[in-house]
């Protein structure tokens, strides 16, 4: 074998042929920019909805992008428009695909073709070698079979692609868009731009899909354009071409009009050339990566760090445009043009337990921005979806937009209208489900049952485990607000998950009815069987899932010993599992067994926060072995491969994951402004912050087998607390954790733990003290509206009095001492609303005492449930309701109200715990 020396642009070429991921000019500029690093291909290797290692797409956009551009294999199909392990590409395109679950919008695809123009999918697609393909955030390349090469690099609104063709009398550019789009597109002659728009009517009968507008320039002279005959639109430009022939498109998309989609292209791209605008793309992204400066790791391990940040970054999606140099938006909730920013492709169930956090974290004026942008949808519609794709989508459930805003504001984020946020947040907890897919189902009842049943409800079990979450989240707020009463009432709520939990059948959140019943007996309980009253999921995968609450499970299991072990449970658990509620196999229960953890899912969101609850138990080294576990494991490069994830990338969501557990810390539950400290793999983390400072977690004999925190100094004063505050990062500097084989006592002392709605060794709830008494009022309308309405526990009934005014009272079975109550607005008549009352208690329902009074109160909606404290230690037997005005109409009324005292949570462990003091 002869030793001949290799040139610099073989040895691009063979780089390129081995790992298909960095492009020459990356090589040649340098293989370090973070830019390099990413690998869009990762996670698109999937069997469609069947198997996920990811379930994503190779998106060429730019941070928060407005466009996603990528290739295409299958261009008929609205959810996996690409997989890996297919062996041909039909087109290259612009997607919106929030999700492959949520199905994409506003898409069309370009064609290279020679020879016969091909129209159809399967006769014009060409076939590939992933040895020849390149997925970067800022390019996309691959050479096809046919000799076409096919590049894109992206804008915010526009893009630009190059064809090289190989010598052909017949070359072509085929204009396609999903079989069931309707639409226009014309060739204009004079000004040699393809252009008209495209309209996806499937979506439409829940929000308002709009129109995606181009216009398309050709730098190569148009022998002849068609319109072929096909299902949706379809164009092509035909041409001859020389060998190795450029042939570049420029591509500017809108919603609002033809004529913006033009003032985009000629704003972001003009007369760029395809490399400027490439490495405008790379410097974008370059930017953003840069804020976390890893050192140490293997190649895989960038790779994947990289990868995972610009993943997280690629959402949400802007949808908003520069309009004669102001903001403007199509609003998915009513179809017109607004003033201001909106943005979209965000399933917060998915994503508030790491994404946002990092946003909150590494871009928080940016958080703040498209925080506003979903309040401007609420501003137009009354409404937050639970899912924006790109208007209202009912995927999943909870309110989490509650926790997104909450966490940033009590991060010190305020370049958002927080006060509507916080209007947003009392409407989703307090008020039945608005619109389909928005609010909190069965509100008209789980308010008052404190958890969701499931009599009308599916999932109940889940419903009631993160509203708790997401309540918790709104005591956060309110208290940074100084909304004291609202803070101790949703403090309160969130403490509705004890409600739902059940030490009989092993200590398990299980579903229940609203009799109090279980859905099954403790024989028949099966904690591995998946669905009914849990959502993608079984009862193991919620166990743990009141993250805002770790000592209360512990109080709950017994101790904090008591919950590390329920949590060692999860993981030691047989890893087989029951199809129960589905009727069939999910592909989430194949990828959690497959990840051989037990019962332990990371392939979904629903066990995120999991692991790192081992650091409420005191036990932080657990956190340690699971997390690093996760991280080598469930986690890959995907280079060559396709593969990335143990299940679904949700917007981000998995990837957030992988980037806190990376730098070494996560983020706690609830919008506590906290991060739990687990176990780094790189030597060293930079995190440069947005107020010019740094902060860095720095490792000493750190390794593969060094995985555990010995100690660990703050700013260099010793540390052991197993959790730093968010203030502790944006202050800039270092902590310095020393590794070691081991386990140590560092972070297990009483003191170290983060911190927990409940502070104290048993659970202190208040509950409604109305119950199983006697109710008394001054009079009614008729039978139908009764005072037994106001204690029935259901927002639907009311009770009216043909007065102005009127007193409604509840005689306890044994006195109790309450400080706080509700009211709730019934669901008509806004002018019989309570306005001036007085809350008064006695012993013997002669002689009362006024102990609350409040005056000119309004109701927001209806209904609305309202709780208002005061002072008092005194039991009392008697509590009235003295109206004393309404709101002006001719009768009085009032849909639910409740009277609240302190109530210990006991169970079966704090029972034998008294017995045996």
């Amino acid at each position: 074998m002869t030793n001949t020396p290799i040139s610099p642009v073989q040895k691009c070429f063979i780089s390129l042929c081995f790992i298909g991921l960095l492009t020459c000019s990356d090589l040649m500029a340098g293989a370090q920019r973070p830019s390099s690093f990413i690998n869009t291909l990762r996670g698109s290797n999937n069997n469609r909805g069947n198997y996920s290692h990811g379930n994503t797409i190779p998106l060429t956009t730019l941070p928060n992008g407005f466009d996603y551009w990528t290739p295409i294999t299958d261009a008929k199909d609205k959810s996996w428009i690409y997989q890996y392990n297919e062996t041909a590409i039909q087109g290259f395109g612009v997607s919106h695909m929030p999700s492959p679950w949520i199905n994409d919008y506003a898409s069309f695809n370009l064609m290279p073709e020679i020879g016969p123009l091909a129209v159809k999918e399967k006769l014009r697609e060409s076939s590939f070698s992933h040895s020849n393909e390149t997925g970067k955030a800022h390019y996309y390349g691959v050479k096809l079979d046919n000799g076409i090469g096919a590049e894109i690099a992206p804008a915010m609104h526009s893009a630009v692609m190059r064809f090289t063709f190989p010598a052909s009398s017949d070359a072509h550019i085929l204009f396609d868009t999903k079989d069931d789009d309707t639409g226009v597109v014309t060739y204009d002659s004079i000004t040699k731009a393809l252009s008209g728009y495209v309209y996806d009517p499937n979506l439409a009968w829940f929000q308002s899909i709009p129109n995606i507008y181009f216009y398309i320039t050709c730098n190569k002279p148009v022998n002849k354009v068609g319109y072929p005959t096909k299902s949706g639109i379809c164009a092509n430009l035909d041409f001859a071409t020389a060998a190795n022939e450029k042939v570049i498109i420029k591509i500017g998309t809108s919603y609002i009009s033809v004529e913006q989609a033009k003032a985009n292209l000629e704003a972001e791209i003009g007369s760029k050339s395809f490399e400027a605008v490439k490495e405008e793309a790379a410097v974008a992204w370059d930017n953003l990566l840069k804020k976390v400066a890893v050192t140490g790791g293997t190649t895989d391990q960038k790779i994947t760090f990289y990868s995972c940040l610009y993943r997280a970054y690629a959402y949400p999606s802007s949808f908003w445009e520069t309009v004669n140099g102001a903001p403007k938006y199509y609003s998915p909730s009513d179809g017109k043009i607004h003033d201001g920013k909106f943005y979209t492709n965000n399933g917060f169930w998915d994503t508030y337990k790491a994404a946002w956090p990092l946003y909150d974290l590494l871009t928080p004026t940016q958080s703040g921005d498209m925080l506003d942008g979903f309040l401007n949808f609420y501003k137009t519609s009354g409404v937050i979806s639970r899912w924006f794709g790109p208007g209202l989508n009912g995927a999943m459930l909870g309110s989490h937009s509650d926790i997104i805003f909450a966490d940033a504001y009590v991060k010190g984020i305020r370049n958002f209208d927080y006060n509507t946020a916080y209007e947003t947040m009392l409407k989703n907890s307090t008020t039945p489900a608005g619109p389909p897919l928005t609010g909190r189902n069965d509100n008209t009842r789980a308010i008052y049952y404190g958890y969701t049943a499931l009599d009308n409800v599916d999932a109940a079990a889940s419903w009631t485990l993160e509203n708790s979450i997401c309540d918790a989240a709104i005591s956060q707020m309110a208290g940074a607000m100084n909304k004291t009463e609202d803070a101790a009432y949703f403090r309160n709520k969130s403490l509705n998950y004890t409600n739902i939990f059940s030490p009989s059948v092993g200590g398990f959140f299980r579903g229940k009815f609203l009799n109090g019943s279980w859905r099954t007996s403790d024989a028949l309980f099966k904690p591995n069987e998946w669905g009914y009253e849990n959502i993608e999921g079984n009862a193991w995968q919620y166990r743990i899932a009141p993250l805002h609450d770790g000592q209360g499970l512990a109080d709950l299991f017994g101790s904090r010993a008591a919950l590390s072990t329920a949590i060692d449970d999860v993981f030691n658990a047989p890893r087989e599992y029951l199809t129960g509620g589905y009727g069939g196999v999910i592909h989430e229960m194949k990828e959690g067994y497959d990840a051989n953890m037990g019962q332990y899912v990371q392939a979904n969101q629903t066990d995120h926060g999991m692991i790192y609850m081992y650091n409420y138990a005191g036990t932080p080294s657990k956190t340690a072995t699971r997390a690093r576990d996760v991280m080598n494991r469930l986690y890959e490069s995907g280079v060559g491969t396709g593969n990335g994830y143990s299940g679904d990338e949700d917007n981000g969501s998995a990837s957030a994951w992988y980037v806190f557990s990376a730098m070494g810390f996560f983020p706690a539950g609830g919008a506590v402004p906290e991060y739990m400290i687990g176990s780094p793999i790189f030597p060293k983390a930079t995190i440069s912050l947005e107020n010019g400072k740094t902060f860095v977690v720095k490792t000493i004999n750190n390794s593969t087998g060094n995985m555990y925190v010995q100690s660990a100094l703050l700013n260099g004063v010793n540390y052991t607390k197993n959790f730093i505050t968010h203030n502790d990062v944006m202050n800039g500097g270092t902590l310095t954790l020393t590794m070691g084989p081991d386990p140590s006592a560092w972070g297990t002392g009483e003191n170290d733990v983060p911190s927990s709605i409940t502070t104290g060794p048993v659970i202190m709830q208040m509950t409604d003290a109305a119950v199983n008494g006697t109710v008394t009022a001054n009079g009614q309308s008729s039978a139908s509206v009764g005072m037994e309405n106001a204690f029935d526990n259901n927002a639907d009934t009311r009770w009216v009095v043909d007065t102005k005014v009127g007193w409604i009272q509840y005689e306890l079975p044994t006195p109790k001492a309450v400080h706080m109550y509700t009211i709730t607005s019934a669901n008509n008549g806004s002018n019989r609303d309570p306005k001036d009352w007085r809350i008064k208690g006695s012993d013997d329902g002669i002689t009362w005492t006024t102990l609350d009074t409040r005056t000119n109160q309004t109701f927001a909606w209806r209904p609305q449930a309202r709780s208002f404290s005061f002072t008092n230690s005194t039991a009392y037997r008697y509590y009235r309701l003295e109206i004393t005005a309404n709101s002006g109409g001719s009768s009085v009324q009032v849909a639910e109200l409740e009277f609240f005292a302190d109530t210990p949570v006991l169970t079966p462990i704090h029972t034998q715990i008294a017995a045996v003091q």
